[in-house]
């Protein structure tokens, strides 16, 4: 048996177009979230393939889900390839585009001169091998709902 799920905290990162992004506006909707980058050779695509399929799905809970990708490279990861890589899985017709929302630091704080100093890389990051992917779940209520890791079917809360 599951943990029960967990309220999400509330957050505002920046969304495709620079403007704010919370997920409070979305509570009431199933939201499918998960960490990528647009340089992923392989996960990345993989993971995009099964949110397209959910929503896609002939389930009316299923197809009503918004895709939240939040970048891990937020300083690479360009507005453009990312509503590129976004837009099968959110058709302009069904619904606005998904969202995806890199880490947004103060202007002068040290994780913005960071950002700023990892902008100026070409290689692609090298995550750690113990990092976890998958796509996570908030049901209607703004809860934590699941996860469910790459070729997996789905793992409660």
């Amino acid at each position: 048996m599951g943990s029960p799920p967990k309220a999400i905290t509330a957050f505002e990162l920046t969304n495709q177009d620079g403007q704010p992004f919370r997920l409070s506006p979305l509570r009431g909707t199933p939201v499918l979230a998960f960490f990528g980058f647009a340089h992923c050779p392989d996960i990345c695509p993989m993971t995009l393939g099964q949110l397209q399929a959910v929503v896609s799905s002939p389930d009316s809970t299923l197809n009503q889900a918004r895709v939240v990708m939040l970048s891990v490279d937020g300083a690479r990861d360009a507005p453009a390839a990312l509503k590129r890589d976004l837009a099968p899985v959110s058709p302009a017709a069904a619904r606005p585009p998904s969202l995806w929302a890199p880490p947004r630091a103060a202007p002068d704080s040290p994780a913005s001169r960071q950002s700023a100093t990892r902008q100026t890389r070409t290689a692609p990051p090298v995550l750690p091998s113990r990092l976890k992917t998958g796509i996570s779940a908030a049901g209607r209520g703004g809860r934590s709902s699941g996860h469910s890791a790459p070729g997996s079917r789905s793992t409660p809360g």
